[in-house]
């Protein structure tokens, strides 16, 4: 057989199992995209690929979005693209560890999808509320000190751009309309920075609630039970109704911190006729009250306390 012939009978050859391999190979494809060297899913299939795909690489993929395992950032990382997306943007990458920390979280908790953060949560009259104060490490917040076991316990301080998640420039002027009546901010989703209104709805409940039992402070009822300096009277947090106010002090205008065990503020979704203040709702270690009747730089930084929609 000449050297023709023979190129001949090749090409056939290799024509006729590429054509019967391209089926079985579309049909892995519905089912799992393989994963290749580069690190990426492979969108389409090749009749020259000899990589196999093991349970271990299998991703379900959907009509509407493919998962694409992301090239930088922590190992498994990914990060959801629509499939008919033809913009460059880059969506959010989350972390794969995080993937499983929101299942089975118990009834009287919650899970932030963006970090896993788990918080408890507590209902107070017609409201439910967020336990504990906000650990979403957005741009803008610190933890106190700089100690990341604090922001475990007492969690993040925010300036108030911070908290309502605008822009820096609105330190300084006002954010006018971009203020929503039920504005979300760093809040995870479900979830909203209260309005001074939502602060006083609270007061008042537990005050007409302590007025049948005593004569306990709000404030008193409102914070936790360890943590805070004592007062002159020796007064602690009874954390009666579960909101477990702490101390989580503040992060001055300059960049130092203070009134950590003292103090804990929180800031609201409102701003003062001082474009560069905000006002801020506060519970002290030397009285037994949570007043409102305050503002401060929007560039100090306060902790943030959710409420549900």
């Amino acid at each position: 057989m000449n050297f023709f012939a023979k190129y001949i009978l090749c090409s056939a050859f290799v024509f006729v199992a590429c054509e019967n391999a391209v089926p079985q190979q579309n049909q892995l494809q519905k089912k799992a995209a393989p994963v290749s060297s580069s690190s990426e899913i492979i969108a389409e299939s090749s009749c020259s690929s000899s990589e196999e795909i093991s349970s271990s690489s299998e991703l379900e993929i959907s009509s509407s979005s493919i998962l694409s395992v992301s090239k930088k950032g922590k190992k498994g990382t990914y990060r959801r693209m629509s499939k008919n997306a033809e913009s460059d943007t880059t969506p959010e990458i989350v972390p794969e560890e995080n993937l499983h920390l929101c299942d089975n979280v118990p009834e009287y908790a919650f899970c932030d999808e963006r970090d896993g953060n788990i918080y408890n949560k507590v209902k107070i009259g017609s409201q439910v509320w967020m336990a504990e104060n906000l650990k979403y490490a957005a741009e803008g917040s610190w933890c106190y000190n700089d100690r990341h076991d604090l922001c475990n316990l007492f969690g993040r301080l925010y300036t108030w751009t911070a908290a309502l998640a605008l822009s820096d420039q609105y330190l300084t002027s006002s954010a006018g309309s971009l203020i929503s009546s039920k504005h979300q901010g760093a809040c995870p989703e479900g979830w909203r920075i209260p309005t001074s209104g939502d602060m006083k709805i609270l007061s008042s409940f537990i005050a007409e609630k302590n007025a049948e039992r005593g004569t306990e402070g709000v404030g008193t009822s409102l914070k936790a039970m360890n943590g805070w300096k004592k007062s002159k009277d020796g007064k602690m947090g009874t954390n009666r109704y579960g909101f477990k106010g702490v101390p989580a002090g503040s992060r001055h205008a300059d960049g130092s911190f203070g009134e950590y065990g003292e103090g804990g503020s929180f800031w609201v979704a409102e701003e003062t006729a001082d474009a560069s203040r905000a006002p801020y709702w506060d519970l002290y270690y030397a009285n037994d009250q949570f007043w409102g009747e305050y503002s401060n730089l929007k560039k100090v930084a306060y902790s943030v306390r959710c409420i549900r929609y």
